[in-house]
């Protein structure tokens, strides 16, 4: 071989092995949110999507759909399906409740109530009612209620042994968020609470996530209990549906600057502390974000791949609030 095309056919495995490198293509691609070995969820025009190992799933439930949320061992899940036939005249939020179980005997279960919103807090699903502090939210796992007074809203770890809420609700300057380790205040968060629920805490206890203020800034915050707050400007269309990780990365739902409908798009971002600030990860009108693990994930896939589409939502069981499963003994 001449050393002209020995020149030539080095130059040509430099340029594939660029082109091939897997370090190179790391570099150029926008890595998705991983959270020692979790995938999210959210929903987006009444469809159920997973992501999981880069692998997106898309799981159709129904248009209407405009709340989901998994428990913590994501063994279950609730969505609310927007009934406006059902509000009469007094135009009160009411909606389809729908349970389901996604072990291997799945159960499904739909019920008529007036819940605001879904929460995956306490070790368990629930459904807080319209109104702030007028009536405790429901255990949708068990059909009780649950409540920790004096707090109007909460959230609190899957033992139920650390409780954060407000006890009062007042402007959202002035929203105070009281920490109780079991039954004693331990701390007090100075929160803008646009929301009743712009707040969340870990499963394990280990981080709480809330809007506050950072150098005059409305700011997304994330503390240990007893540690300081690492803060970070939120994107502008604000921040809610605020989901927290046991290793304290925030997922939540924010307004983007599109329009859908007459309405602004709705947007999932991202963020842990030590990143700069936050990112967009989910657009098209996306929302209701929470990590789930690859066993639910997986559970998911199975339905998907087993049954017609819109399993969510069909054969269901009707009727008053029935839980999931019973209590434990």
């Amino acid at each position: 071989m001449t050393p002209a095309l020995m020149r030539c056919g080095l130059v040509t495995m430099l340029l594939l092995t660029l082109v091939v490198s897997p370090k190179a293509k790391v570099q150029k691609a926008h890595p998705a949110p991983i959270d020692n070995g979790l995938c999210y969820a959210f929903l987006r025009n009444g469809d159920l999507w997973t992501v999981c190992d880069a692998k997106r799933e898309r799981i159709h439930i129904d248009h209407h759909a405009f709340d989901l949320t998994f428990s913590a061992s994501t063994s279950s899940m609730a969505f609310l399906i927007d009934k406006p036939e059902l509000r009469g005249r007094t135009g009160q939020l009411r909606s389809d409740l729908v349970v389901v179980d996604l072990g291997q005997n799945a159960r499904r279960s739909k019920s008529e109530v007036e819940f605001r919103t879904l929460v995956a807090t306490c070790g368990t699903i629930l459904g807080f009612p319209v109104g702030i502090g007028k009536r405790p939210p429901m255990d949708l796992l068990t059909g009780s209620p649950l409540e920790f007074p004096p707090n109007l809203d909460f959230r609190c770890t899957s033992d139920r042994r650390v409780v954060l809420g407000f006890h009062d609700w007042g402007t959202p300057q002035e929203s105070q968020l009281v920490l109780t380790v079991d039954g004693k205040e331990s701390r007090t968060f100075f929160a803008d609470l646009g929301n009743p629920g712009d707040f969340d805490i870990s499963s394990n206890g280990r981080y709480i996530a809330y809007i506050g203020r950072n150098k005059g800034r409305e700011s997304l915050c994330v503390s240990e209990p007893a540690g300081p707050a690492a803060c970070s400007p939120m994107t502008p269309g604000g921040a809610y549906q605020i989901f927290v990780s046991d290793l304290g990365v925030v997922l939540y739902t924010t307004d983007s600057d599109k329009d859908c409908g007459g309405a602004s798009c709705r947007a999932v971002a991202y963020w842990r502390p030590g990143l700069a600030g936050p990112e967009i990860i989910e657009a098209n009108d996306s929302n209701s974000p929470q990590w789930i693990t690859p066993q639910a994930a997986a559970a998911l896939h199975r339905w998907n791949t087993s049954h017609p589409a819109g399993v969510l939502s069909q054969g269901i069981v009707s009727g008053r609030f029935r839980p999931v499963r019973r209590p434990s003994p």
